[in-house]
């Protein structure tokens, strides 16, 4: 019994997953070695935890600190490590990535190349703490023009990724054609109405990400997303003033 904790050890950052034999559960978290507590992160876990990576150069000052908290340093040859992992695949952190993968393709429009580029841009999640930031974050957040009193919103920034955006675009074209998203369709085809098609596209493509980064986040898939908003759409209806008749 005991914790073990594997970690995927970087120059600024670190990737923890660890498990807690008491119950099973593994969890993960991403630490920047400039912000973050590493040393109090660590203390949580009652020693001797088993803490494993890969041989590194610039982890010394990690070797002290773990040995300082009480727990067991186990460091491996990397490319015997990596030979393991591609036999044993469904067990490290490409694996759980091949997963998230799969659920961004169960939404109408997403193809592999787009959940490919989506996951590897949005990495790591928890970067993210409002959905808003993944917009500007891809580009496709509307500028601000201000003048006086009125606000106006202009076209995207185009910052980030533009290959990305792209992407964004053509899968949130296919997923508005009659056998994918109906809610998107719908607000395509009214937003094309009030201004036009190109404009249309590039709304859609912003509501796009904004699905996949939930479904990233609180890992589900497309239906259980769909889901999760009926059942919001419902609790705001009845939370309504108008809904008591």
């Amino acid at each position: 019994m005991g914790v073990f904790l594997g970690v995927d050890f970087h120059a600024r950052t670190q990737t923890v997953c660890w498990c807690d034999t008491a119950d099973g559960v593994v969890q993960q978290r991403t630490l920047d070695h400039r912000r973050e507590d590493v040393c109090a992160f660590y203390q949580q876990f009652p020693a001797p935890a088993v803490v494993g990576l890969e041989a590194t150069g610039y982890a010394r000052w990690f070797h002290r600190l773990v040995e300082e908290t009480g727990h067991h340093l186990k460091v491996g040859d990397a490319m015997r490590i990596r030979q393991f992992a591609a036999r044993r695949q469904k067990n490290d952190r490409r694996g759980a990535g091949d997963g998230q993968i799969v659920l961004l393709k169960t939404h109408p429009g997403v193809g592999l190349l787009t959940a490919l580029a989506v996951f590897h841009t949005l990495q790591p999640i928890d970067r993210f703490n409002r959905a808003r930031r993944v917009a500007a974050y891809c580009g496709l957040d509307p500028v601000e023009r201000s003048s006086g009193d009125t606000v106006r919103f202009g076209h995207i920034s185009k910052q980030g990724n533009r290959f990305l955006r792209f992407l964004l675009v053509e899968a949130g074209r296919s997923a508005v054609r009659p056998n994918g998203d109906e809610d998107l369709r719908r607000f395509f085809y009214q937003l094309s109405f009030k201004k036009n098609g190109a404009v249309a596209a590039v709304a859609v493509a912003r509501k796009l990400v904004l699905r996949l980064f939930c479904m990233l986040r609180d890992q589900i898939d497309y239906d259980e997303f769909r889901l999760r908003g009926r059942d919001a759409r419902r609790a705001r209806g009845k939370a309504s003033p108008d809904s008591s008749g």
